[in-house]
């Protein structure tokens, strides 16, 4: 996998992407510069999966909780195959209390520091 994802948030919407036998794939994420993968740790049904990560996006971009705050109000799924929780990785404090900018806001705040810069100009060429 080439290419780096700098403080990048991965949801990874598939069965088993923290299965604790196995985070290989969370662990090569990680090592390409992402701050969190999230994940289930076993199966879900896609109808739950969808449901869920609905719910964790409203949690993590509207309502701007923490990582940690928006994985606890998602609760575990019951398949045929057992228990499914969604989780993170890696489990530290700066994961856990990690909570995603507000782009839009920065990005309008961008915009009129050009703006005015652009216009402070203009004004004192007339002056």
């Amino acid at each position: 996998m080439g290419g780096r994802f700098e403080n990048a948030v991965i949801v990874f919407m598939s069965c088993n992407g923290l299965n604790p036998n196995y985070i290989k794939t969370a662990e090569a994420f990680i090592n390409k510069g992402v701050k969190v993968f999230i994940s289930w740790d076993g199966w879900i049904e896609k109808a739950d999966n969808d449901n869920a990560i609905a719910l964790l996006l409203k949690y993590l971009i509207k309502d701007n909780c923490t990582v940690s705050e928006a994985i606890s109000g998602i609760h575990k799924y019951s398949t045929s195959y057992g228990i499914s929780k969604l989780d993170y990785y890696p489990h530290n404090s700066e994961v856990e209390n990690y909570r995603i900018p507000n782009y839009k806001q920065s990005n309008v705040s961008s915009i009129m520091v050009f703006w005015l810069r652009a216009n402070l100009r203009k004004l004192k060429t007339k002056s």
